[in-house]
């Protein structure tokens, strides 16, 4: 699978993470999860994703806030 899109879901619902991971490795995708922007900043350094799942309501930060960093 190291041909597959690789997909950074962004979800602090470990229920809801769960799922997407299951369901999105199941298509063929190659999935990385996390639950903060820290986490996500430091897996986009090291093993940058071809897409970003992202809750907009994290606890501790702004999912627009950090969708406008992925995009920048």
């Amino acid at each position: 699978m190291a041909d597959s899109a690789h997909i950074l879901v962004v979800e602090d619902d470990a229920f809801v993470q769960k799922a997407l991971r299951m369901y999105l490795e199941g298509e063929g995708y190659r999935i990385s999860t996390c639950d903060n922007g820290e986490d996500m900043h430091a897996i986009m350094a090291s093993d940058p994703a071809d897409l970003a799942i992202m809750d907009l309501k994290l606890p501790n930060d702004d999912g627009f806030e950090l969708t406008r960093q992925l995009r920048d």
